[in-house]
């Protein structure tokens, strides 16, 4: 709790999202839809922080925020970078996500895992922010640096930052639901059907004796087309 994680939905969306400088800010999940370019966008929601021994008149809430979480395509751990005591409150938020069988530590979003992004926040506050981020990477190489405050020491190469993040959102949208123009024979009706039912249909095109679908398609839908042996071409 109090990483930043209002202050990032924030910077994201271009919303208007309440922020404080304080432990459960953020009582309520509130979700913002954010565009991360490349055709893509994501309803990013905010949720109460993850601390040990939770005050009982905040446990609502905290279920509340397991379960937007576990409805997820993607979970981002927001982690306060500049807290000395950061890698006991990462396990902490770890530990409870085992617990409430998320599987954790998944940078390769297999189908046991849950798909995370592990975003070190607060980064203004770091006296050598190139250092820390060489440091974290060792244990978590895809993670992303960042701070919603500007601060020169942070503009550098190895710099991600919000953009930074928002380049991730956008390769793990790529990965979850790649656009992929699928080749439906004339007069498959039921298959046409399933498309518009379980993707999210950009387009459609009759092309020398089939219909060309272009659509955003999830994994396991690709991997069912696949197996049917439907023409799939993906990053059409």
């Amino acid at each position: 709790t109090n990483a930043g994680k209002s202050s990032l939905l924030r910077a994201l969306s271009g919303g208007d999202v309440f922020v404080e400088d304080r432990l459960f800010a953020t009582l309520d999940t509130l979700t913002r839809e954010v565009d991360v370019s490349g055709g893509y966008r994501f309803r990013l929601t905010d949720t109460v922080g993850f601390i040990r021994k939770l005050p009982h008149h905040l446990v609502a809430s905290f279920r509340a925020t397991l379960e937007e979480a576990r409805a997820a395509d993607l979970v981002l751990h927001v982690i306060d970078a500049a807290h000395p005591a950061w890698e006991q409150q990462a396990e902490v938020v770890e530990n409870e996500m085992q617990s409430a069988e998320f599987g954790v530590r998944s940078e390769t979003g297999s189908s046991e895992r849950k798909r995370m992004i592990y975003v070190f926040n607060k980064a203004d506050l770091l006296p050598d922010p190139v250092a820390f981020l060489a440091t974290v990477r060792e244990r978590y190489p895809h993670s992303v640096l960042t701070s919603t405050v500007p601060h020169s020491a942070l503009r550098t190469p190895h710099w991600t930052g919000v953009e930074g993040l928002r380049s991730a959102l956008r390769t793990s949208a790529q990965a979850l639901r790649p656009i992929a123009r699928i080749h439906v024979p004339l007069g498959d009706g039921k298959l046409l059907a399933a498309l518009h039912r379980d993707a999210e249909v950009l387009g459609e095109a009759q092309v020398d004796g089939e219909v060309q679908v272009t659509a955003r398609v999830q994994a396991w839908l690709l991997g069912r087309l696949r197996r049917d042996g439907v023409g799939v071409d993906i990053g059409s």
